[in-house]
């Protein structure tokens, strides 16, 4: 069984992701680890029992992988962050955060910039070298490897995102433009 690590994904972007892989696996084959923020209604038509729902920190987190992590075949983190012990499992990190790359060079407050620097710290030493990452762009992927000097076969461009938009519903506009995207500062509205 393969272990779904979503804690700290509970909006916006992540949670969209979350959303495709819960949808669209065969979740009998999964095991999911939840943020407590998150709204289980949404998911509760695709989940049965494969699913502990934690409080997001590191201290549950590391508490249900010492007890559980050995029942896995493979461990998917989707939230940016290594799991909180090192193991032989196979392990995949979908990095998708460039914020935690740099944290003060983003426009954010400073009680963001702090939080975001400890993530820094965070992802570099819960890192191991048979891990692999996982991002959705090359430029990504450079600033990654550059970040965690990572072999560019542990390092990997999988563009992620839903499908099914039917463009002959829209009509064309001159002068008008769409920009998808969340309503947070850092986003440059």
């Amino acid at each position: 069984m393969i272990l779904i690590d979503s804690t700290y994904i509970n909006s916006f972007g992540g949670k969209t992701l979350l959303e495709l892989v819960i949808q669209k696996s065969d979740v009998r084959n999964f095991y999911f680890l939840l943020d407590k923020r998150i709204n289980l209604n949404d998911f509760k038509s695709y989940l049965n029992t494969n699913y502990t729902v934690i409080e997001s920190n590191h201290f549950n987190r590391l508490k249900f992988y010492q007890k559980n992590y050995k029942l896995f075949s493979s461990v998917v983190c989707l939230s940016n962050v290594p799991p909180p012990l090192k193991n032989a499992i196979k392990t995949t990190v979908y990095f998708h955060n460039k914020l935690l790359l740099n944290p003060f060079a983003s426009e954010l407050g400073l009680k963001n910039q702090i939080l975001n620097f400890f993530k820094h710290i965070y992802i570099r030493y819960y890192n191991h070298r048979d891990y692999h990452w996982v991002v959705q762009t090359p430029l990504m992927k450079k600033l990654l490897q550059d970040y965690l000097k990572l072999d560019s076969h542990h390092c990997h461009v999988y563009p992620f995102f839903k499908l099914g938009l039917n463009k002959s519903s829209f009509k064309k506009a001159s002068n008008n433009f769409v920009f998808i995207s969340s309503s947070v500062p850092h986003k440059n509205h």
